[in-house]
């Protein structure tokens, strides 16, 4: 009975989380623009100013301000081959 009431907290936690940050915004539509070479100015929202977001575009990743719908955009979560260009 105690585990219960232990892990039923720690659940509505986690679930409290995901939609905090659900609810926190988009990334915008993707430009259709190609490129010859791409460079990564993120490689997740933490490398981003305010609560800008870091988003996938054709020619590397980008901070963008968020939008309040779902689009096309897609978000770069941490991933250890990303690398920051310098430019």
């Amino acid at each position: 009975m105690k585990k219960t009431l232990l892990i039923m907290p720690c659940f509505l936690g986690l679930l409290a989380l995901f939609h905090v940050s659900e609810a926190r915004g988009y990334c915008p539509t993707r430009e259709t623009i190609v490129c010859v070479r791409s460079i990564n100015q993120c490689c997740s929202s933490r490398d981003c100013p305010g609560s800008d977001l870091c988003c996938r575009e054709n020619c590397g990743n980008k901070c963008k301000r968020m939008y309040p719908q779902r689009t096309n955009g897609e978000e770069v979560f941490f991933n250890r081959f990303c690398r920051i260009d310098k430019y």
